[in-house]
């Protein structure tokens, strides 16, 4: 069985492993005192502390600000067993906090211990992406392991995320093993939804807002809805089976509107839904010139703060967004809200939502909040695996 080469070692500067020893996973290349031995990038190397002491190993990486992603505290043989050890224990996971969903990310990265690597299960379909050298650079390893772990039909690279830019690593779509249909069918809570496996946001699906789209449902009954930046449509599916008499579901990109039109009718809703194409502030905004107000309006924006340079201009978006959806909606009315921008605290989403509200001249009050779902979990140590927030209030 093919063991991977510790090529070199890498070493700390003096006190820069007090965040590891903690249980961080990361070392950032400033950190760094010097290294030994020819390292390529995505390579195996052991790491040591500025005294020579033995810290673990994992993938270095001299093109990247994150100079090195830690796998072990031990010095094992990593091979496709380590994989399949690691992604065995992420299932059992998932097993444990959703028992018997098919459609699920079964690797969350560092937060299941493999730096740098998404797994995400539809039906009998893995859509993987590798977002770190090293991983990237072992990818023929880690398909032996899923193949051994979840057997699937097919599994394909979705490795078109720009972060993979910062790894200096190319975009791809690839095909790793048996065949890939483009769209599959997989259910959710009962809801079912087609997603477009090898061209569709993400790997696809979002399913980080499981919890919060059950959320939606339970207040929808009866409710005129607007769904911003739908995506596929699975907060307005879930609204429309929570019992809501109508929603308009709006997104910027038609390809995304006809899918979420396609779930809506799948789930046989077609009749109370609408799909409109247009930007979502510029919607609401002409919204607050119209008498129609909506009972609940979803936002759901893309990453509005990139990196910490853009927290500033990215929170006062993120303000102005949620303003106009709260001048948008009905007295007694709900706004569901999220950021998935990692760079906004959930202190400071809290706290542009009480300026977007003031900002509206309105009341609100917190009904709700909630985080990423259970198979994104948070690793303690590292505040980068916490990104979504989610909060629904009610607006007076």
């Amino acid at each position: 069985m093919d063991v991977i080469d510790i090529k070199g070692s890498v070493f700390l500067k003096s006190g820069e492993d007090t965040r590891l020893l903690a249980g961080h996973l990361w070392v950032f290349s400033n950190e760094i005192s010097h290294i030994k031995g020819e390292i390529a990038a995505g390579d195996l190397c052991e790491l040591f502390d500025s005294r020579g002491s033995f810290i673990g190993i994992g993938f270095y990486n001299p093109k990247s600000l994150i100079a090195f992603r830690l796998l072990s505290k031990e010095k094992i043989a990593v091979n496709s067993d380590f994989f399949a050890k690691k992604i065995t224990e992420a299932l059992e996971f998932r097993k444990t906090v959703y028992p018997g969903a098919r459609s699920l990310r079964v690797v969350f990265g560092e937060s299941d211990f493999l730096p740098g690597l998404i797994i995400d299960k539809y039906e009998d379909y893995l859509s993987v992406q590798a977002v770190s050298a090293g991983m990237d650079k072992n990818m023929g390893l880690l398909v032996e392991a899923m193949v051994r772990v979840l057997a699937p039909k097919g599994i394909i690279a979705r490795n078109d995320s720009s972060l993979r830019a910062f790894e200096g690593l190319k975009e791809s779509v690839d095909i790793l093993q048996g065949d890939v249909p483009e769209n599959i069918l997989i259910d959710e809570n009962g809801c079912s939804f087609s997603v477009n496996l090898r061209s569709g946001q993400k790997t696809g699906f979002f399913f980080d807002q499981r919890e919060n789209r059950v959320l939606l449902s339970k207040y929808s009954r009866g409710k005129s809805v607007l769904d911003c930046h739908c995506h596929t449509g699975a907060f307005s599916v879930y609204a429309l089976k929570g019992g809501a008499k109508s929603v308009v579901a709006l997104d910027s990109s038609k390809p995304a509107l006809e899918k979420a039109a396609e779930n809506a009718r799948l789930n046989s809703f077609g009749g109370a839904f609408e799909a409109v194409n247009a930007d979502a502030l510029e919607y609401l905004e002409e919204q607050k010139k119209s008498q129609t107000k909506f009972d609940i309006i979803v936002l759901d924006p893309p990453a509005l703060i990139k990196s910490r340079k853009h927290q500033k201009a990215g929170y006062r978006m993120y303000k102005k967004l949620n303003a106009a959806a709260i001048s948008a909606l009905k007295s007694g009315g709900i706004l569901a809200t999220s950021s998935c921008s990692h760079n906004l605290s959930q202190q400071d989403f809290m706290l542009m939502l009480k300026d977007a509200a003031g900002s509206a001249r309105r009341q609100a009050l917190v009904l709700e909040r909630g985080f990423q779902s259970k198979d994104h979990p948070v690793l303690v140590a590292m505040n980068e695996s916490e990104y979504l927030k989610f909060a629904m209030l009610k607006v007076i």
